[in-house]
């Protein structure tokens, strides 16, 4: 009837357990990562306005508060989390839908149409976090379209294939470990 500790907790579950007065939670921040990869030499992606745009229309807040409980910190296009050596302690890059418009207008667009693949078992809440980033789009005109796809073969089949999807990280002891893969 007693645990000492315990790591990678479900969102809910650490919810749940961080109400109750009789457990102690430590959420210790990791170098993981969540990142919605595009590949830049496919259009529309091949425009750094679009990218900008996609940038500036996704509300990072939300998302860790509704998607991840709280249990998450903001990442900004970069995989050295602030616990480790070289992390760039740069301001963070607001949910501006207009500033959004203004990319894509610049990138020679009124309204975007892309795709987002990922699937259910890649991160408990990547569905959700996709479509939670689609509303966030929808006010600066970009409708994102997400493809759930199957957890089996996502990797072999989606993965560095399409070209905008969700993806996770593990930690990894140093940056340069990260970088080199």
């Amino acid at each position: 009837g007693a645990i000492d500790a315990a790591s990678q907790l479900d969102l809910k579950t650490l919810a749940l357990l961080s109400r109750n007065k009789d457990v102690e939670v430590d959420n210790i921040p990791s170098a993981a990562a969540v990142t919605l990869p595009m590949h830049t030499d496919t259009a529309p992606f091949n425009d750094v306005n679009v990218r900008l745009a996609l940038k500036y229309a996704i509300d990072r807040d939300e998302i860790v508060e509704k998607i991840f409980f709280g249990a998450a910190v903001a990442g900004n296009d970069s995989h050295v989390a602030s616990s480790m050596p070289y992390y760039a302690d740069i301001p963070q890059r607001p949910y501006d839908p207009e500033k959004a418009k203004f990319h894509l207008k610049k990138a020679g667009h009124e309204n975007l149409s892309v795709e987002l693949n990922t699937a259910d078992g890649l991160l408990p809440g990547s569905v959700d976090l996709c479509v939670l980033y689609s509303e966030h789009a929808a006010a600066a005109n970009i409708d994102i379209k997400v493809n759930r796809r199957p957890t089996d073969g996502y990797w072999s089949q989606v993965w560095l294939k399409e070209p905008f999807s969700f993806v996770t990280w593990g930690a990894r002891p140093t940056p340069d470990v990260m970088f080199s893969l």
